[in-house]
């Protein structure tokens, strides 16, 4: 019986470590234009406030997150080894029209532990290793950090 047990608490241990997903993150100074015609407004919305912000489209299919907090933002992208790369600046000039569709997303319900450095998207838990993502948004944008989470959970995962 203790043997049924001990099989029982190694499976649930393996099933839990198999949940968590590494990515790393890394700052990238990459600073770029924002004139471009491939690019699609993006809204995200958090509980109840709305993020606005516009995906560049990439014909390599590595499309990039703009997020906006007055005029701070945060791009967010994968490279080709699906580590996630950061870039944050601001921008004097942010007026845009866009025609056709926008993007949408939706941050409720993600949670994330500092102290384990895991992002709790609900399907999926993240640990974030390298970069430190949160500690950099805390300390000169907090109004990013949910939104910048929500565009990791659905678009980037």
């Amino acid at each position: 019986m203790t043997e049924e047990i001990t099989q029982t608490q190694n499976s649930s241990q393996i099933e839990t470590q198999e949940q968590i997903k590494q990515v790393k993150v890394f700052y990238f100074d990459h600073n770029d234009d924002f004139f471009s015609t491939h690019k699609i407004p993006l809204l995200i919305k958090v509980n109840e406030n709305v993020f606005n912000g516009f995906i560049k489209l990439k014909w390599n299919g590595r499309s990039m997150y703009y997020i906006f907090s007055g005029n701070n933002y945060i791009k967010i992208w994968k490279d080709k080894k699906d580590n996630i790369l950061v870039y944050v600046s601001n921008v004097k000039i942010r007026e845009e029209f866009y025609r056709g569709t926008s993007e949408i997303v939706f941050g409720d319900g993600i949670k994330y532990d500092s102290e384990s450095n895991i992002l709790d998207c609900g399907f999926v838990k993240i640990k974030l290793e390298g970069f430190e993502l949160y500690n950099m948004l805390l300390k000169l944008e907090p109004e990013l950090i949910n939104p910048t989470f929500a565009v990791i959970c659905n678009k980037l995962i």
